[in-house]
């Protein structure tokens, strides 16, 4: 895992690095979103609805574009803060795809997840609630 996350941060240094005016210009727009499918036309900002083993299609944009690599951050149910839950690609048109399949786990009819797309030293995403039922809820 540590390994993981310093070679992600080692690559998205030198993505930035060798997009020096990209990196300097602040996003005007940086959105997250939850689909139901990878091919939903909807995708939804607010609270989305998923039962464990349901896989979760995350969506984003950042314009101007900031392509490269990215973070998804996550706060569990009764966790304080978004904290790494994965590494993201950003396209060269500045969209954003990340999927994440749920465990039982992950299950809480108390609280949502709480996730957003981060670009180091760039910006932030709006959060978008996940909520993760059991199956057959």
């Amino acid at each position: 895992m540590i390994r993981r996350l310093v070679v992600a941060v080692a690559v998205i240094a030198a993505t930035l690095a060798s997009h020096p005016a990209v990196a300097a210009e602040a996003p005007r727009r940086f959105t997250a979103c939850a689909a139901v499918s990878a091919t939903a036309r909807r995708c939804y900002g607010g609270g989305v609805t998923y039962e464990v083993g349901q896989t979760v299609f995350l969506r984003g944009r950042v314009t101007p574009a900031h392509p490269g690599f990215g973070e998804v951050m996550r706060q569990a149910p009764g966790g304080s803060g978004l904290r790494t839950a994965g590494i993201m690609g950003v396209g060269t048109d500045g969209r954003i795809r990340w999927s994440w399949t749920p465990r039982r786990r992950d299950v809480s009819r108390a609280e949502p997840h709480l996730v957003a797309f981060r670009i180091s030293g760039v910006a932030r995403s709006n959060v978008v609630e996940i909520w993760v039922v059991p199956e057959d809820y």
